[in-house]
């Protein structure tokens, strides 16, 4: 059994479920891949009917989760959002869903509560193991940071420092100024805090990957 014929059949022993609480799953595909976003933080992804061609949802499940019942709790909380409607997200309808099904925690990261996992358990004794080798997502190097880093955040230290030479600190109401600039234009020159005149500065971590991706 590959990866996408033991999630596909996990969809199955999981509808039951869904239906009991009035959900009711969509037609979907669910395989092992990465989420578009935050590969090391992301377990698993919905995407909406929007994205495919046939109008259907499609499900990721990381390849660097590392047991079966966590894949099948991600799965859970994947197939939750195939139920509503694309603009559900983490709302109300979602959290909603939650409580019918068994997922808890903050809604972005819910997983399986006690229920629910005790019925992953049972299906992953029925499904057997699932067939999948945890990866392992490399640490960047910092040269690697460095070459990545197209822009920087720059912020007048003037202003941090509370110190009233920068005019800013009377009249800013919505908190810290503060200028995105990409790399390309920064080797003309940093800008000047329109508050003190003075140079901008970036976080010293920033400041170094800066000054090793020239």
């Amino acid at each position: 059994m590959t990866r996408e014929e033991y999630l596909t059949a996990a969809v199955e022993k999981f509808r039951p479920l869904y239906e009991r609480n009035k959900l009711f799953i969509p037609p979907v595909k669910v395989s092992c891949g990465f989420p578009n976003k935050s590969p090391k933080k992301t377990l698993g992804q919905c995407f909406s009917s929007v994205c495919c061609a046939d109008g259907s949802r499609q499900i990721f499940a990381s390849p660097i989760i590392k047991s079966t019942v966590e894949t099948l709790g991600v799965l859970a909380h994947e197939l939750l959002h195939a139920c509503l409607p694309d603009d559900a997200k983490h709302g109300p309808k979602f959290k909603d869903g939650m409580k019918l099904i068994g997922l808890e925690g903050k809604a972005i990261h819910a997983m399986p509560g006690d229920e629910l996992l005790a019925f992953c358990e049972k299906m992953a004794e029925e499904l057997g193991e699932y067939p999948n080798v945890p990866m392992k997502i490399p640490e960047l190097t910092k040269k690697d940071k460095a070459a990545a880093k197209k822009s920087f955040k720059l912020h007048c230290s003037n202003f941090r420092d509370g110190n009233k030479k920068c005019r800013l600190i009377e009249v800013a109401k919505a908190g810290e100024y503060t200028v995105t600039a990409s790399r390309k234009s920064l080797k003309l020159g940093f800008p000047l805090c329109p508050g003190c005149s003075e140079e901008m500065e970036m976080e010293s971590e920033d400041f170094e990957l800066y000054k090793m991706g020239e």
